[in-house]
């Protein structure tokens, strides 16, 4: 049977339980002994969910190394056990460790920031450029009232899709030749 270390307490949680919040302080890193946990963001309302994490991953991680607010929110997606370190425990380990380590750590995380905000820029300006579009389409739609059927029925179907994009949701639409997922 497997010992428990007692400097790094192992935590139970149940299916749908918050284990922590984005904008949350980062007190400690978790890794997933058994189970499964929902990494995910709130966007408009929606949940995007962005990552599943198992048994032998690491959560939290960002928050306790940079000292930043948590990025992300995590809830365990099944029973599970995590395995906890304080930022003090995981300070006093860096801080006896290479001072290579210390800075190729450092380094790894500006990278990660820097491709994160690059990331979050580029999904921002897409949603506001597909409501500009929808915005156009209503518009285009008021304005040609008298139009035929199939103008109609298509600025409806472009619609529908832009909707789904913003939502970041699968569509399957019906085109001439077969199915398209979008």
């Amino acid at each position: 049977m497997e010992q428990e270390d007692q400097r790094f307490p192992i935590v139970n949680y149940k299916r749908g339980q918050r284990i922590f919040s984005e904008g949350d302080a980062g007190d400690r890193v978790f890794l997933v002994k058994s189970g499964m946990i929902c990494v995910y963001r709130m966007e408009d309302n929606q949940k995007v969910v962005l990552a599943h994490l198992k048994a032998g991953q690491i959560l939290g991680e960002t928050a306790i190394l940079t000292g930043e607010p948590r990025t992300a929110s995590a809830e365990a997606a099944s029973a599970c056990q995590l395995v906890t370190m304080t930022s003090e425990q995981l300070k006093s380990a860096l801080e006896k460790s290479l001072p290579f380590i210390r800075v190729l750590l450092d380094q790894i995380l500006f990278r990660y920031r820097d491709t994160e905000s690059k990331h979050l820029a580029r999904n921002h300006n897409m949603a506001t450029s597909f409501k500009e579009i929808r915005s156009l389409i209503r518009g285009w739609k008021e304005s040609n009232r008298g139009a035929s059927k199939e103008v109609g029925d298509l600025l409806e179907n472009i619609d529908i899709i832009i909707q789904a994009a913003i939502k970041k949701e699968r569509y399957v639409a019906l085109v001439p030749k077969g199915y398209m997922q979008f």
